[in-house]
Order: C-alpha cells, then structure tokens, then sequence
C-alpha cells in the first residue's frame, strides 16, 4: 500500500523543527506489541472470511487497470493480493469476521495507483492514477451475491 499524508502547514513545519532539535522521536518508542502478538494478529486477519464473488470483483479491479486507456501498465496479481490482504485486515479492525464491497472500496486507491505506469500522454493531460482507480471503482460492477452481507 501506498499512503499520501501531503505537507504540514508551515506552522506545524516549525514545530516539528522545534521537537527534533535535540532528539528524533524513534528513540523513544516503546514496543506496544510482542512478536508473538503481532504474528497472531496477521494470522487472525487472514481468516477474515472472503466470499468467492468479492475475490472475483478484486481481480476484475485489477484486471481493469489493465485494461484502462489511460494505462501502460496495470496492476499485477499482486495487486489483487494487497486487495485482499487490505480488505480483510480493514473487515478484521471494524470488529467483522468477512469483508463486504466498501471494504474493497475503501483501499483500492492505496493498494492498485501505485501500481500504475500511465501512458505518458494521459499524465500530460492531469490524469492520475488514483484518478484511474477511482473511475473503475465506479466501472466494474459490484458483486450482489447471497452469502456477501451488503455494504
């Protein structure tokens, strides 16, 4: 995944200077987890159930970007395993034991636009990738199956 936290405004600039003049913030950090305990979490996040058709709609988004006009090259199989990765793990953090459609929704961006190349032109003309994502998350139909609670 691929986040973006943009710049801090520049009072918020200065007050990080101020913190940082005489130590980094890294040499206090305390563990708050064993690595034991965080194994046991990645291993309880991979049990998320995932419906069949929401695995399908996680490869018909990434097969999209390859797919898309805009792009040179699209989102590999790792793609849809970061998807299915992100999606459980979000499913898992809201207290669900499956994943629903806004799950997926919700890191497509994070997960496939970084791994987008755009044909050069397209980026001349302003298109991004997450702009791509976007456009497809309002393309590729969403799976409405029995079993897949609604999101």
């Amino acid at each position: 995944m691929r986040l973006s936290l943009g710049y801090p405004a520049p009072e918020d600039e200065v007050q990080i200077l101020e913190r940082q003049m005489v130590t980094h913030p890294i040499e206090g950090v305390e563990p708050v987890l064993s690595a034991t305990e965080v194994l046991d979490l990645q291993h309880r996040v991979r049990l998320v159930h995932v419906d069949p058709s929401l695995k399908s709609y996680m490869v018909a988004l990434a097969g999209a970007t390859r797919q898309h006009g805009a792009v040179e090259l699209g989102a590999s199989p790792r793609g849809s395993l970061a998807l299915l990765r992100a999606a459980q793990a979000v499913a898992a953090l809201a207290g669900r034991d499956f994943i629903v459609p806004d799950d997926v929704k919700r890191v497509a961006v994070p997960c496939l636009a970084h791994r987008l190349i755009l044909k050069p032109q397209r980026r001349l003309q302003g298109v991004s990738a997450e702009q791509v994502v976007n456009d497809l998350l309002g393309k590729v139909p969403v799976p409405v199956a029995e079993g897949v609670p609604s999101s």
